[in-house]
């Protein structure tokens, strides 16, 4: 979708914690930042605020599987 740069499925680490998959923050916003749409523009297509982004992609709150693609 917007993020097509980042593959979801391929750059989450194999690590668990709490039973969970982690997603490698560092390479989700390297993709965002390359993919030189505005974050605000990410941020609506998604159904988010750019406050709720900004919080997904430090790992403060979770993506939903319907944000991810």
């Amino acid at each position: 979708m917007i993020l097509k740069h980042y593959n979801a499925y391929s750059e989450l680490k194999s690590r668990k914690r709490g039973g969970r998959k982690m997603v490698n923050y560092e390479k989700l916003n390297a993709a965002v930042k390359n993919s030189g749409l505005k974050k605000s523009f990410i941020a609506e297509n998604l159904g988010l605020t750019p406050y709720g982004l900004a919080k997904k992609l430090t790992g403060e709150t979770e993506f939903k599987a319907s944000e991810m693609f």
